[in-house]
């Protein structure tokens, strides 16, 4: 059919596949975008920052995610909300869908130009199916834009090395674009070192070090990031301060010791096990065959599982980086199965593990889509609107998840002190404590403030509770607390 089409219409029938599979892929992760009825942490840091930005306010949101948080994905939530005019989750999630399309996009067409649209189209096809892929396109976080231009700036690399000089001011745009994103596209630069050594031995780096637009387009990168990082040092007396927070948040994150073969064994989970071995083979024949985007994709998945592999805490999410050149993989293993049957019924048996692939998908995908939920909901949710309807816009509001309490709520917000003497001085400034039962990082020692919370203070209006079968938040007034407590404030009697 796909060749049927590209005969008849030589240019339209090469992109038809891929306007089919985005008009598809858009209408089910839009009809989707409230499946998680709430945001969690991460997600309501850049929520809170793009609604700052949409609201004229700056780039601030609460305990210093301005100063971790790039801005590229705050910026496109800023833009949703102000062409939607809502202030909504489904408003701030608009971008994400998007830019997993571009994503797609830009693994079809670079598959497209390496191996054909048969190739191209079961490449994208395995990158829009796979579940953690489409679960990550119905949330509001930085993996899905990353993955876009990461593999925007690899494609474009590799273009540019083969002639096309113009593509490296493309590369270090999208480089650029990326690392707005996400401060993992720092590992771009070993990739590129890789690139460019493989490069001289094909013969094309020479050539490429004595034109004009390879030493230029560098600059394009520079115009791009050189705001954020200007902002950085003036707010912060550092240009790197991001750099170095995110460098060390996995050291840090000792929650867990997971084996070095965590990425490896969860491929199928993040690709469906047709994918995962399509992408495997593919990419390890590509390299073998010495085919130049095989070659690409294969040292930066290499470089991206490598380089998290070393730590003891590993997520699916972090080599988010890797799937699309996966898809691109099993492009080449399409392609490879393409040339090595020509006839009869097992040339379509790649077409049967895609459609294997997607069934997987969307069992796997339901199954999350029905049993995910975020810690606190729906309890929370219930608190936080009875906060924004009997508080003040200008209450300050302390409590364990500040960026979830600001965006819900719509109030200042800030984190309890870790330590009990530091906590009169916070509460201070502000009018509500919430707490509740599921968020890790609240102190032990509010215990002894929900604990004091009777039914008398709820009818009395000092206090609120609201409980679901798994969780609990509650909701204090400071001034409850300062009159049990004989602590002396300047805290106003409200």
């Amino acid at each position: 059919m796909i060749e049927k089409l590209t005969q008849a219409f030589p240019r339209a029938g090469r992109w038809l596949p891929l306007v089919c599979l985005l008009a598809l892929f858009g209408i089910f992760t839009v009809a989707n975008l409230g499946v998680f009825e709430m945001l969690i942490w991460d997600e309501a840091e850049y929520a809170c920052l793009g609604r700052s930005l949409a609201r004229g306010e700056g780039y601030t949101a609460p305990q210093n995610a301005d100063e971790l948080r790039p801005p590229l994905l705050p910026l496109s939530i800023a833009a949703s909300l102000l062409v939607t005019g809502q202030e909504t989750d489904i408003a701030a999630k608009i971008p994400t869908p998007l830019f997993a399309m571009l994503a797609i996009t830009a693994v079809y067409a670079f598959t497209l130009h390496a191996c054909g649209v048969w190739p191209a189209f079961a490449a994208a096809f395995c990158l829009a199916v796979a579940p953690e892929f489409l679960t990550r396109a119905e949330m509001l976080l930085s993996e899905t834009p990353f993955v876009a231009f990461h593999t925007i700036a690899l494609g474009a690399f590799l273009l540019g090395f083969e002639g096309r000089r113009g593509w490296f001011q493309v590369g270090w745009a999208a480089f650029a674009l990326a690392l707005a994103t996400r401060y993992t596209a720092l590992l771009f630069g070993p990739t590129l070192v890789l690139i460019a050594l493989y490069e001289l031995v094909r013969g094309n780096l020479a050539s490429a070090l004595r034109t004009r637009a390879f030493w230029l387009s560098p600059l394009w990168a520079v115009a791009i990031l050189a705001p954020w990082f200007y902002r950085q040092w003036l707010v912060y007396g550092d240009a790197l301060v991001g750099v170095k927070r995110a460098s060390g948040q996995i050291p840090d994150y000792n929650l867990a010791v997971m084996p070095w073969d965590f990425y490896l064994a969860t491929l199928p989970e993040a690709m469906t096990w047709p994918g995962a071995v399509l992408g495997c083979v593919g990419l390890l024949y590509s390299a073998w065959r010495r085919r130049p985007l095989g070659v690409y994709a294969a040292i930066a998945t290499l470089v991206i599982i490598g380089w998290h592999t070393q730590y003891d805490f590993k997520e699916v999410r972090l080599v988010a980086g890797a799937w699309p050149l996966l898809a691109i993989g099993a492009g080449f293993a399409v392609e490879a199965w393409m040339r090595a049957v020509s006839n009869g019924w097992p040339r379509y048996a790649p077409a049967a593990l895609l459609v294997v692939a997607a069934v997987l998908s969307a069992l796997q995908v339901r199954f999350v889509f029905q049993n995910y939920w975020v810690l606190g909901e729906p309890s929370f949710l219930d608190a936080m609107a009875y906060m924004k309807q009997n508080t003040a816009p200008d209450a300050t509001i302390l409590g364990p998840n500040p960026a979830q309490i600001q965006w819900y709520a719509d109030r200042p917000a800030h984190t309890i002190p870790k330590e009990e003497k530091d906590f009169w001085t916070a509460a201070d400034g502000a009018e509500w404590l919430v707490l509740t039962n599921f968020e890790r990082g609240q102190p032990l020692y509010v215990g002894k403030f929900a604990a004091e919370v009777t039914l008398t203070h709820q009818m009395a209006g000092d206090a609120a509770e609201f409980v679901d079968p798994r969780f609990r938040t509650l909701a204090v007034r400071i001034e409850l607390l300062l009159r049990k407590h004989g602590t002396v404030t300047s805290v106003d009697s409200r």
